[in-house]
């Protein structure tokens, strides 16, 4: 059954609580990012009890780039 967007993510409320963390290097997943390609939208969910679901349409989130030349600025300093 695939899931709709329920437009909760549209809302002021669930931007404010879910308001990704940007920096200036442009890697958003380093932050603890995750995106809902159902919505399309970037959200962090640090301190949410199901924090791999999407608060409004109940999908997986996706916590890590699609590109690997970004993958590999993620995870290289976390193995030095």
């Amino acid at each position: 059954m695939p899931c709709n967007c329920s437009g909760k993510c549209s809302m002021d409320w669930f931007k404010e609580k879910f308001k990704p963390k940007l920096d200036a290097s442009g890697i958003r997943y380093k932050n603890g990012n995750k995106r809902c390609q159902q919505c399309d939208i970037l959200i962090n969910t640090d301190g949410e009890q199901n924090e791999y679901k999407c608060p409004c349409c109940k999908q997986r989130l996706r916590t890590k780039s699609r590109q690997k030349h970004a993958q590999r600025l993620v995870i290289a300093p976390v193995l030095r």
